[in-house]
């Protein structure tokens, strides 16, 4: 007989009536659970679960203790949205109290089950209150009492039992009812004192589709381990793990999470999604980091914030946009203004990786998953390749999740890992194959809950027909148990299986058709509702599929019920999820297209219908309707789509996702017919228009032009249609087409009646359009001009930026053209007022005026009034450029270093907005300037090497190359290439790199070639020069105007100059030939700025005198060169100038006049770094720099003192390295000043051989005497300023701090600069040296020694030992007075606290007595008030008055009977008056505080008389029912009272 349904009406009764008639025995309760637990066996297995299980429900033959359900209840896995009943809550599962995520399943009726054997043995369910809210949430968040603490006569095993069932974790309980029923019969066989058990050992879940373990997979989870432990200590790795579908490739990538939680780290997981917004992986990421951010401590967060905002410099709204929670951990961010597609992309990978670096920062690792990359979309891919490639990311491990054949290089996911791997990205690829057969028998051994051995077998035969796939093993497993194929059996719950019959069942070879065939096996109904929510998505919800099909609730339950049990879906709490991708497409694929149509229509209809939806889900509902927009007829509808297609695709333009932007406004447009957008021109012209710039960045030109003519058709004004035209001239210069942007320039400004010259009639136009500036300049100078309102013309507006525009493609395509562009761009500024763009305009213009015209006072002019606005410009987007154009255009009025800060800003500016090109621009520029303004090498490296961190960033080819040119140089200058003149290295060819830039990138070639010619004329190699100069010729034209062009000029210049003096005469004519011109430009330009210039001029006009025996002047020339240099700090011009005059004097015989020019030179290519070039000058001229003394220390000019030797050391070649080491050690090592001033001389006098040293210190620009120390001993105090102090040579310490020089003398100071010094005369010293120390580019001291008694003490190798011995000195002495100073600081802070705690001791104690004598005060007055209060006046001694003035209150009252009380008991008091002629109230209150003080005084023998009661008063008194007259006499007046009671006291 069947269990299910009513019994058979054999004397049954209710479980609900038997427990009313009590407990039941455990033996009782055992059997009829039993009995229930067979019963809901058969019920699962149908498919079924009951849901509302309840002492009610159950019925019950008492005889044989058999038990029946009254009714078979919903399908499985119904979301268990019906109300559960109140009388069957005491004993509802967690998630059947509606407060979980999840439905139920047939577990939730076993919890009921235990809930009801708990009853039975208790006496009461588990949990009991009379509030349903309390009742459900002890089912939730409650553990019962153990039914045998509650009642010692329940068998620990049946107690046990209970407690497995009563789990509130449905994989903690009981499976199944037949492991249950096994458990219960072994307990019936042993009996109620059977010890306890191992409980469900025979137990295996129902659901055996879904399974969240991986087997077989551990060497592939041991390499993700290993990937991340190099994540963690190095760059960002990416670990692709590829598969078949169902391979397991989420489940694996889900354990390795465990391991990276586990050690710290973060782990966020993302996946594709359809519809959804552009980059939405990402978006997803940044939102999981930002919540995970705003769950730390209040102090980790500030600490995160700050980074962040520090990191990101304003860039925050980039993603907000992204990701709004990002907004509650920044704060709110300065909205970000519009850039050019190739920036606004970037810009959103920066601010990406930004945001990354800090949560790397923060944690051990970051580890970031993306499921399904093949399906990520371009712009996701892009920024996540920047992330990958980002050299300042670290602790970042990224991992994917695609199909094999995805990874081709012809797919989208195969061109994006080609590209990481070109840029250095570390890629493990981790493949996943089919299971071998002992991994699929561990697999179900798992599932089952069995031993590997017992299913070995039936393993081996699901290998062969799953193929080893994970996914296929568990759904054919499946299937072959809803066949019948494999079951358990009921009596021992062993697995059993039929092989022959499993051998014959067909099995398609992959996962899609697999799960196709499955779902044809649904009813055709089953099959409509599964596709349907296959559109919604992966997840979907009850009751948005209702509408999409049109069916009422209940009709959903079946098809719902149907899917669930065939293994597609799995329930939730109304919602409903697919149980893998696979399964999802295989169900959309079940719709005809216009059947998906309908759908994807009926949900965007849906989700339009929400409040709010199309502002958060726009896109998703955009997708819909794009998806169903075939179907739409109705006008109005269509319309309204149109619009909203437009917006979606608005909005992805400004998040730079311009392929999904071209997508909805293809989508819309379809939509619209002609007379709509005839009927709406401005909606037309901004759809067209937007479009177009969208396709046009996608590479369709063609297409994107036609549809800018459709957007110009629906322009209804000039100034409209020259807007269109300023978007087709951004867009052309963005993809380098510089003739077509200048095209639609022409275009756009002839709308706005501005004709611009036709090719070959610029010039011919430029004198007229000068004056034009000059006339309406008229008399206003610079301060007058930046003070012209600012420019509100739209059409002037459109004017200035279409001619800003054209300057970048008529700088490099049509320079003619660009002269008049400018002067077309001031003058409108000059004439209309000011404009963001007006600093910009007037520094390109001033350059112009300066290097063309050579209008030095115009040229200034200009350039002053550019450098007044740069500070007033409101667009933010056009502050680095102004200022990367101030600093380009500045070296005809500033010297070559104060450009720098011009460019500083430019990229401080460009790397806030994202504005790559200027990025890229600024950095190769800033690198250039130092170099050309000769710091130190060094310096120049630094600079070099923090540009080449952001290059990969920048991706800017021009910048790259340029750049690589001076990193080849600067590696050239310190000997690290091949040969001293060449760029060649170990990974670098020049002649292939040659001719890479100077096919395309003439700037950077023009770079090269002026490097690469001064490199040659550095290592006189005079023939490679000249190659390089007559190369540098021909690409001069891209560095027009520019210092570049300076620099390239001067150096053509030179190499032809120099090869004058050996050259015959038909040859010197041809190179005076080629020279003219350069140095006609250079003599011109000396008429502007001659700082920069003159140096360079005056080598240039040695070198030709000296060729044409002039002597006389060549010798001064070269001097003015040499000195200009030195002046202007160009070091390496000085180096060279000073090389080459040596070079002239050696040419004319003259030795002795050529050597301090020599080591003058050796002097400055030292001080600039240029290591190479100095042992070119040690092995050309052994002679001079052969490493022994000369004995002619005071030889050469004047003001070239001898023997200034700076050089990097050549090894210590007479020093003991012991030595070196100890004495280092000994200066690093101290932190106490004086200790380490005194250590510091000690030391260097023994290492040099000095009987005097003496340090000097430069603090704030001042020198002052640190420390000294003879032979005799040390002397360290106070400072005392240099000047007057005794005991050194002030004029050697002044020389050597100005020049950072060293000086070193071995045969006293006569014929030298410092033979006048007093010290010098004085002390004699026989020699003396001096010595700069210098850290980070500062002075921190000067190193005076002498020797009194010994004629070249100090030899060069002594020199080169304490050269090493400063350095490290330096850096000690910088910690040191930094040491001190803060410990000054520190004393000072320390004497102020104590200053400040003893005044607070001070003002303590003042304001303790002033408190103390405020409340005596107090006292005195409260005493005195409390006498005033009800003063005590006598008459007689036998009779007194109290009058009483003002309002009656508590306190009053207690002052009024204490004073007569007193009165009465102290004096023989006969009568007592109380005057109340001063109370203005007398109410209640006041009548019966009076009484009160009559009865007590009378009780002491005394009569009371009241007086002074007014007429009103009386009147208030009879109105409040008082009446004094029957108690106490009263009278009108105190006279009356008076009188009254004298007589009374006289009876």
């Amino acid at each position: 007989m069947s269990r299910l349904g009513k019994g058979d009406e054999r004397g049954q009764s209710t479980l609900a009536a038997l427990l009313a008639s009590g407990m039941q025995t455990p033996e009782v309760a055992a059997r009829v659970t039993l009995a229930l637990a067979l019963v809901l066996d058969e019920l699962h297995r149908a498919g079924r679960a009951h849901g509302d299980l309840s002492p009610a429900t159950i019925l019950v033959e008492p005889a044989s203790d058999d038990a029946f359900l009254a009714d078979a209840g919903p399908r499985s896995g119904a979301d268990g949205r019906g109300p559960v009943r109140e009388s069957s809550l005491a004993y509802a599962a967690p998630e059947r109290t509606r407060r979980t995520s999840r439905g139920f399943d047939g577990r939730a009726d076993l919890y009921s089950l235990g809930a009801i054997l708990y009853e039975m043995l208790t006496g009461a369910p588990p949990f009991v209150s009379a509030d349903p809210l309390a009742l459900a949430h002890a089912h939730l968040a409650r553990v019962p009492v153990p039914a045998h603490e509650r009642d010692a006569a329940v068998p620990r095993v049946l107690s046990d039992i209970t407690q497995k069932l009563l789990a509130k974790a449905p994989a903690a309980r009981y499976q199944t009812g037949r492991a249950l029923a096994l458990d219960l019969e072994r307990f019936l066989r042993e009996g109620p004192v059977a010890a306890p058990f191992p409980l469900g050992t025979r137990d295996g879940p129902d659901d055996r589709r879904i399974w969240d373990k991986t087997f077989g997979r551990e060497a592939e989870a041991r390499a993700i381990a290993a990937c991340a432990r190099r994540a963690m200590a190095g760059a960002p790795e990416l670990v692709l793990v590829v598969g078949p579908a169902g391979s397991g490739k989420s489940t694996l990538v889900a354990e390795a999470r465990e391991q990276i939680i586990h050690q710290g780290g973060l782990f966020v997981a993302t996946k594709p999604k359809e519809g959804a917004a552009p980059r939405a992986p990402l978006a997803e990421v940044v939102t999981a980091l930002a919540r995970r951010a705003l769950a730390e401590p209040e102090a980790r967060l500030d600490a995160i914030r700050a980074r962040l905002l520090e990191a990101l410099d304003g860039q925050g709204a980039l993603l907000e946009d992204l990701a709004s929670v990002v907004a509650l951990v920044l704060g709110p961010s300065p909205s970000l203004p519009d850039l050019g597609a190739a920036e606004a992309r970037r810009r959103v990978g920066r601010a990406v990786c930004l945001f990354l670096r800090v949560f790397c920062e923060h944690w051990p690792l970051v580890a970031v998953f993306f499921d399904d990359l093949d399906h990520a979309d371009a712009d996701t891919l892009a920024i996540l390749a920047d992330v990958l490639a980002d050299e300042g990311l670290s602790r970042l491990l990224v991992l994917g999740a695609a199909h094999e054949e995805d990874t081709a290089p012809a797919r989208p996911l195969g061109a994006f890992l080609e590209s990481i791997t070109s840029r250095g990205v570390s890629l493990q690829k981790i493949v996943l194959g089919p299971l071998e057969p002992e991994d699929v028998g561990r697999i179900i051994a798992d599932v089952l809950s069995v031993a590997e051995h017992e299913v070995a077998a039936l393993a081996r035969l699901l290998h062969r027909k799953a193929r080893g796939n994970p996914f296929l093993v568990l759904h054919v497993l499946d299937a072959l148990f809803s066949e019948g194929l494999v079951d358990r059996d009921p009596t021992t719950n062993a697995v059993c299986w039929d092989e022959r019959r499993i051998l014959d069942v067909p099995i398609p070879d992959d996962a899609a058709r697999f799960v196709a065939d499955r779902l044809s096996k649904l009813s055709p109904r089953a099959r409509r509702v599964l596709a349907a929510a296959a559109v919604l998505g992966q997840g979907f919800e009850q009751d948005k599929l209702l509408p999409i099909l049109g069916a009422p609730e209940a009709d959903l339950s079946e098809p719902l019920a149907e899917a669930i049990d065939l293994g597609m879906i799995v329930p939730g709490t109304g919602t409903y999820h697919f149980v893998h991708e696979k399964v999802r497409e295989a169900a959309r694929a079940l719709l005809e297209e216009d059947a998906r149509a309908r759908v994807h229509l009926a949900i965007g209809r849906g989700m339009r219908a929400e409040t709010g939806a199309e502002g958060d889900r726009l896109f998703e509902i955009a997708h819909h309707f794009r998806e169903g927009a075939s179907l739409l007829d109705d006008g109005d509808e269509r319309l309204s789509v149109a619009h909203l297609l437009f917006d979606a695709g608005r909005k992805a333009q400004s998040q730079a996702a311009f392929r999904v932007a071209v997508d909805f406004y293809d989508a819309s447009a379809a939509l619209l017919s002609a007379s709509a957008l005839a009927t709406d021109p401005a909606f037309a012209l901004v759809l067209f228009s937007s479009w177009a710039e969208c396709v046009y960045i996608e590479g369709h030109a063609e297409r994107a032009e036609a549809l800018f003519s459709e957007a110009l058709s629906h322009a209804r004004t000039p100034l409209e249609r020259a807007r269109v035209h300023g978007q087709r001239l951004a867009l052309q210069v963005s993809r380098g087409r510089y003739m077509d942007a200048i095209a639609a320039g022409r275009e756009g400004l002839s709308e706005l009646g501005v004709l611009l010259p036709e090719r070959g009639a610029e010039a011919a136009s430029l004198p007229a359009a000068l004056a034009d500036i000059a006339r309406l300049v008229g008399g206003r100078t610079p301060v007058d001009l930046a003070r012209a309102p600012r420019i509100a013309d739209p059409r002037v507006v459109t004017q200035l930026d279409l001619l800003t525009a054209l300057v970048p493609p008529t700088y490099i395509a049509d320079q003619a053209l660009y002269l008049v562009v400018i002067v077309r761009l001031v003058a409108a500024c000059v004439e209309h007022g000011h404009a963001d763009v007006a600093s910009y305009a007037y520094a390109s213009y001033a350059l112009m005026l300066a290097m063309i015209l050579g209008d030095g006072p115009a040229s200034r002019a200009f350039f002053d009034l550019a450098v007044l606005l740069e500070d007033r410009i409101e667009n933010p987007a056009l502050r680095g450029r102004t200022s990367w154009t101030l600093g380009a255009c500045s070296t005809p009025f500033l010297p070559v270093r104060r450009a720098l800060p011009f460019v500083e800003r430019a990229l401080v500016h460009s790397l806030r907005m994202g504005d790559v090109p200027y990025v890229s621009y600024s950095l190769y520029l800033g690198v250039a300037l130092r170099y050309w303004a000769g710091e130190p090498i060094a310096s120049v490296r630094e600079a070099w090497a923090k540009a080449t961190v952001i290059l990969p960033d920048v991706r800017d080819p021009l910048a790259t190359y340029t750049l690589a040119a001076f990193g080849r140089m600067l590696a050239a200058l310190e000997g690290r290439t091949r040969a001293p003149a060449s760029f060649d290295g170990e990974t670098f060819d020049d002649t292939s790199f040659v001719a890479t830039i100077e096919r395309n990138f003439g700037f950077a070639a023009c770079m090269h070639h002026a490097l690469r010619t001064q490199l040659c004329l550095f290592h006189g190699d005079l023939d490679g020069a000249l190659v390089w100069a007559e190369r540098t010729e021909g690409q001069m034209a891209a560095g027009m105007w520019l210092y570049l062009e300076t620099f390239a000029t001067f150096l053509v210049a030179l190499t032809f100059a120099v090869r004058l003096a050996g050259a015959d005469e038909a040859e010197r004519a041809r190179l005076k030939e080629r020279l003219a011109p350069y140095h006609a430009k250079l003599g011109a330009w000396l008429g502007l700025f001659p700082d920069n210039c003159l140096p360079l001029h005056r080598l240039i006009s040695a070198e030709i005198h000296a060729a044409d025996g002039h002597h006389g002047e060549a010798r001064e020339l070269y001097d003015e060169a040499i000195e200009s240099s030195r002046t202007s700090g160009f070091v390496h011009h000085e180096a060279l100038a000073s090389e080459r005059a040596a070079h002239y004097y050696a040419s004319r015989g003259r030795h002795e006049l050529s050597r301090p020019y020599l080591e003058a030179a050796m002097r400055a290519y030292a001080r600039w770094g240029a290591t190479a070039k100095v042992r070119d000058l040690e092995a050309r001229h052994p002679d001079v720099f052969g490493g022994t003394s000369s004995g002619q220390g005071g030889s050469g000019r004047a003001d070239k003192p001898a023997r200034v030797t700076d050089r990097p050391s050549r090894g210590g070649r007479s020093l003991d390295a012991m030595a070196i080491v100890r004495a280092a050690q000994a200066i690093a090592g101290e932190m106490d000043l004086d200790r380490l001033l005194e250590r510091l001389l000690r030391t260097v006098l023994e290492v040099a051989g000095a009987d005097r040293a003496v340090l000097v210190l430069a603090r704030e620009g001042e020198l002052f005497i640190g420390a000294s120390l003879t032979v005799d001993g040390a002397e360290v105090g106070a400072m005392r300023p240099l000047a007057g102090a005794s005991g050194v040579a002030p004029s050697v310490v002044q020389y050597v701090a100005r020049t950072r020089s060293p000086v070193v003398m071995g045969r006293g100071a006569a014929g030298t600069p410092f033979e006048a010094d007093p010290h010098l005369g004085l002390a004699a010293p026989r020699s003396f040296l001096g010595l700069p120390l210098v850290h980070r580019d500062a002075l921190s001291g000067v190193l005076y020694l002498e020797n009194r008694l010994v004629e070249d003490a100090f030899s060069e190798d002594r020199v080169e030992l304490l050269s090493l011995l400063a350095s490290q000195a330096a850096i000690a002495l910088e910690n040191a007075l930094l040491l001190a100073d803060v410990r000054r600081r520190t004393d000072d802070l320390a004497r102020a606290n104590d200053g400040l705690q003893a005044e607070l001791l001070r003002r303590a104690k003042a304001e303790a007595e002033r408190a103390s004598f405020e409340q005596a005060m107090i006292e005195m007055q409260r005493a005195r008030l409390a006498e005033l209060s009800a003063p005590l006046v006598p008459i007689t001694d036998k009779v007194m008055v109290i009058p009483l003035i003002g309002a009656m209150d508590a306190g009053r009252a207690e002052d009024l009977l204490r004073v007569a009380l007193e009165g009465a008991s102290k004096r023989p008091l006969r009568a007592l008056i109380i005057d109340i002629t001063g109370v203005r109230v007398v109410d209640t209150h006041v009548a019966s505080r009076l009484l009160d003080t009559v009865r007590a005084v009378e009780l002491l023998g005394a009569e009371v008389v009241i007086t002074g009661i007014r007429g009103d008063v009386a009147q208030a008194l009879v109105k409040l029912d008082i009446d004094f007259g029957a108690k106490v006499p009263t009278r009108s007046t105190l006279q009356a009272g008076i009188a009254y009671a004298l007589s009374r006291c006289r009876r």
